[in-house]
């Protein structure tokens, strides 16, 4: 073979050796890429993971690396009411600690106000710029027990009329019921889902005198049994 004949082979192999590497480092690029996009996706779509409960009146969520502290009390944590500005407060960091020193930082205060007391049987609370609506007689207001749903009824709005509205709409009736009279010296009552005792020679029974435990002695139970129980071991 002739100089010539083999330099153009040469060439050849050279030029599809080329090619060949070109075709696989753009294969590869293109397979990179999709991966990138599909793992980013599916790290974006992951579930919400709670971080620590109740730090200073907060909640850190953990979403895609990314961490989230919103007020206790404001419902269930989404990345579509971050998006729609829905929390009274929010603040975000690349890590548990950055999201608490903001939280220490802005010295935020979650105030727990008494608005309206015994509006149809239920307080009015205000937490920064939240209402809430719970039953008088279900002991303090606390956002841990709205986080548990630990209230037998709970309505949440932007203002005290719009909680009394909610009441109002709902025809929520908080019915009380003598149940038992004068086991062993107390009177039993059920309001809604819960049963109180009161001794029998205290008069009659409002939650406005729970609330202002106005009573020398009483007890709440979520069930006739247990109130019973209650009683015998007391």
């Amino acid at each position: 073979m002739s100089r010539k004949n083999k330099r153009t082979s040469y060439t050849k192999k050279f030029l599809i050796y080329f090619l060949f590497s070109l075709l696989l480092s753009i294969l590869s690029l293109l397979i990179a890429d999709f991966a990138f996009r599909f793992f980013q996706v599916k790290n974006f779509n992951s579930t919400p993971i709670l971080i620590q409960e109740d730090y200073k009146g907060f909640n850190i969520i953990e979403v895609n690396r990314r961490f989230y502290a919103v007020p206790q009390g404001e419902g269930a944590f989404s990345l579509k009411r971050v998006q729609k500005e829905d929390y009274s407060h929010l603040l975000i960091g690349g890590s548990t600690n950055e999201v608490k020193v903001k939280i220490d930082n802005q010295n935020i205060n979650l105030n727990i106000k008494l608005v309206k007391e015994g509006y149809k049987g239920f307080n009015i609370i205000e937490v920064d710029r939240r209402f809430y609506a719970v039953p008088q007689g279900e002991g303090a207001f606390s956002l841990k027990r709205v986080q548990k749903e630990d209230y037998s009824h709970l309505l949440i709005g932007g203002s005290t009329n719009e909680v009394k509205v909610k009441i109002d709409n709902h025809s929520i009736n908080l019915n009380i019921k003598l149940v038992k009279e004068g086991y062993k010296g107390f009177n039993i009552i059920k309001v809604d889902r819960r049963f109180y005792a009161i001794p029998q020679e205290e008069g009659s029974f409002t939650l406005e005198r729970i609330e202002k435990k106005d009573y020398s002695l009483f007890f709440l139970e979520n069930s006739i049994e247990k109130i019973i129980t209650t009683i015998d071991n007391q």
